[in-house]
């Protein structure tokens, strides 16, 4: 990570562990009823983007033992806060998140040069400081990754990085760095959202 992002430090602040996240969103689904109503309810739509930042924070975890915590926001999305600068000099980063295909999206056309088009559409021009972009694949369909990372170089983005988050299962994600800092390479990371802290 290149040079800290001190982030705001104030006690009406509330900080979620990925944990935390996952129980709410539990609870939040067991008085919906069942996932769809979850989903399609907007009330949820900033816990939805909590989840996502959850399973993105314990991928990190899992790669570096880094502990993040969650705290959401507007423009950008969510700030992570590094566990061991809590209460002091809040060090972290935040991240825009960006929803390709949601849970109800069953297939997609193969075309990634439209689709990065759409994310630059919607995310490009956004030039928040120091800031990650979390990109959101719920599809359950083949997704060409090498296709979709030479789509979205075109682009000359201001976020620090791009990740892809691919839904696997309820609990299970896997993360892309499909744009890198300058001299990083990509990466794929794992979250098992059942060893959440």
């Amino acid at each position: 990570m290149s040079e800290p992002k001190y982030l705001p430090n104030n006690k009406e602040n509330k900080l979620y562990s990925p944990k935390n996240i996952v129980d709410l969103i539990t609870k939040t689904k067991n008085e919906a009823g069942n996932d769809e109503k979850f989903y399609k309810n907007p009330k949820n739509n900033k816990l939805i983007e909590m989840q996502y930042a959850s399973a993105l924070a314990v991928a990190i975890y899992s790669s570096t033992g880094d502990k993040y915590y969650i705290y959401p926001t507007e423009n950008p999305d969510i700030h992570f806060i590094e566990q061991k600068s809590i209460n002091k000099r809040q060090i972290g980063f935040s991240v825009e998140i960006m929803t390709l295909f949601n849970y109800e999206t069953h297939s997609f056309d193969q075309n990634y040069e439209q689709l990065a088009d759409l994310v630059w559409q919607k995310k490009g021009k956004a030039d928040y400081d120091r800031t990650e972009l979390l990109l959101i694949s719920r599809l359950n369909c083949w997704f060409d990754i090498d296709k979709f990372i030479n789509a979205m170089e075109k682009y000359k983005w201001k976020f620090l990085r791009v990740w892809l988050g691919i839904y696997k299962s309820e609990s299970k994600w896997d993360f892309f760095e499909i744009i890198p800092p300058q001299d990083e390479k990509n990466v794929k990371i794992a979250a098992d959202l059942n060893n959440a802290f």
